[in-house]
């Protein structure tokens, strides 16, 4: 599975505003691919494949990192939000 190729895969795909800082990050295709290839070689690394993986990120890049990373993996992405730390 590839995300996309050619020169559209370096143009600007995913734009997340922080909300915290307001800090734009932006991510071409080929960005979150290498991302999610790195994820994925993780997860097979530790066994992963068609097991489920929980995902514990806020909302943002990351996440969408992690979820393509299971796809490439062959592993069942389970997202949940992350707990509060302030009511641990």
């Amino acid at each position: 599975m590839k995300l996309v190729q050619g020169p559209s895969a370096h143009a600007p795909l995913y734009t997340f505003l922080g909300e915290a800082d307001g800090e734009e990050t932006v991510w071409s295709a080929s960005d979150l691919d290498v991302r999610a290839r790195r994820i994925a070689s993780a997860l097979r690394e530790r066994g992963a494949q068609g097991e489920r993986v929980l995902l514990l990120y806020p909302p943002g890049l990351d996440y969408i990192a992690g979820f393509f990373g299971c796809l490439y993996a062959g592993a069942v992405a389970v997202p949940a939000y992350p707990p509060d730390p302030m009511r641990l």
